[in-house]
């Protein structure tokens, strides 16, 4: 589930970078690109990934599913910031752990080779009451953070890893699909 809202979050990403190309908005490029990065990838989602990269098996459905996620935002944030960073995202382009192929079967050999991102609807298709749930587990997530850094600040835990957290909720759907990620 938490591969299919990074492929949501993605995909509207490249959609309102797109629209800011298109009202020539090149600073609100730079916005939702730093936003994006730092808070939804870096501070969320490679948080979570890691363990599935790390400790799972090299052939395990979580692993790949997770670096079939992460070669989807290379290759779509190399291609949104092409035309405003053309080097950084050749540099990119040129140290892929792998080859893009175009429609017609050749490899694309430079980021220009390629074309826009197309629209994925399918990753758009996460329903009102799944995207509602990954808001409150960010929420969660934060609340979670600031009482663990107090811990660790009072010497009660080292690190995140020696705590055991336990979440009530009088939310009984909330309950449900917490227990069901968590199974």
């Amino acid at each position: 589930r938490i591969d299919q809202h990074a492929l949501f979050q993605l995909e509207n990403v490249v959609k309102n970078i797109k629209e800011s190309y298109e009202n020539y908005q090149f600073f609100k490029i730079f916005q939702i690109m730093q936003r994006f990065v730092i808070v939804d990838l870096s501070n969320f989602y490679f948080d979570v990934a890691k363990d599935r990269l790390y400790v799972g098996g090299t052939s395990s459905f979580t692993r790949r599913s997770c670096q079939t996620v992460l070669a989807a935002h290379l290759l779509s944030i190399s291609r949104v910031i092409a035309p405003i960073l053309p080097h950084l995202a050749e540099d990119v382009w040129q140290n892929l752990p792998f080859q893009y192929n175009l429609e017609d079967g050749s490899t694309a050999r430079f980021v220009f080779d390629t074309r826009w991102p197309s629209s994925n609807e399918e990753w758009l298709s996460l329903s009102p009451r799944e995207i509602d749930f990954w808001g409150k587990i960010l929420e969660l997530r934060t609340e979670v953070n600031k009482v663990l850094e107090i811990a660790r600040g009072g010497k009660l835990i080292g690190s995140s890893l020696d705590a055991k957290v336990s979440l009530y909720t009088s939310d009984e759907n909330l309950a449900s699909q917490l227990y069901g990620i968590c199974m």
